[in-house]
């Protein structure tokens, strides 16, 4: 597979969980404006450019045999955990405390999100403040980090992952949202499981 597939691939899959998110605030009737959807998508950017810095940074130091087993177990890893993530959902719902916090650096308030995104909507106002607008790309870029790390020394073309996952995640958030708003549905739909099939592809191709 050359480099620009990969490429694409890897973007693509760290993408996918945008589309739900950004499909969940229009279904709930959330407002969100395109500079608060810009500044989500900037913060996811922002930590998947410093996960492949530091890849490529360990990449430099480490020697790249190992480094490659690395980049597999990352992969391999962060894919397993979206293939599966309706059932870490699960068990992260029934061992999370019931009372509520708000705090930006809440664990508690990350671990809420990642279950329901709608939890970003802090004040209940029905409006993606630019703090909620941050903290959600925050929370979308968890799993683009550790990939970074792992795809980065290892990518010819860091800027072309960079510019991929800046236009997927616009176009499929934009595309989430407008769907979200127009179907208005309460019904939840789950695409982890494709991304996971895909990190795990990608993974495996890293050994061959």
């Amino acid at each position: 597979m050359t480099n620009f597939w990969f490429s694409l691939l890897f973007s693509l899959s760290l993408s996918l969980d945008s589309l739900v998110a950004f499909f969940g605030y229009g279904a709930e009737g959330l407002k969100v404006s395109f500079s608060k959807l810009i500044s989500s998508i900037f913060i996811s950017i922002l930590v998947l450019s410093l996960g492949l810095a530091i890849g490529y940074f360990l990449a430099s130091v480490v020697d790249l045999n190992i480094f490659k087993y690395i980049s597999f177990a990352l992969l391999m890893l962060i894919g397993l955990s979206k293939l599966f993530s309706e059932l870490l959902k699960i068990w992260l719902d029934r061992k999370r405390d019931k009372d509520l916090h708000i705090n930006l650096f809440n664990f508690k308030l990350i671990i809420n999100i990642c279950l329901n995104p709608i939890e970003a909507d802090l004040n209940k106002d029905k409006i993606l403040s630019f703090k909620e607008a941050c903290l959600i790309g925050f929370v979308l870029s968890i799993d683009s980090f550790s990939a970074g790390i792992g795809l980065g020394g290892e990518s010819a073309f860091p800027y072309l992952i960079i510019i991929l996952s800046f236009v997927f995640e616009l176009l499929l958030s934009f595309v989430g949202y407008k769907l979200g708003r127009k179907l208005s549905t309460n019904k939840k739909f789950n695409l982890s499981w494709l991304s996971g099939i895909i990190l795990i592809v990608l993974a495996i191709l890293k050994l061959v």
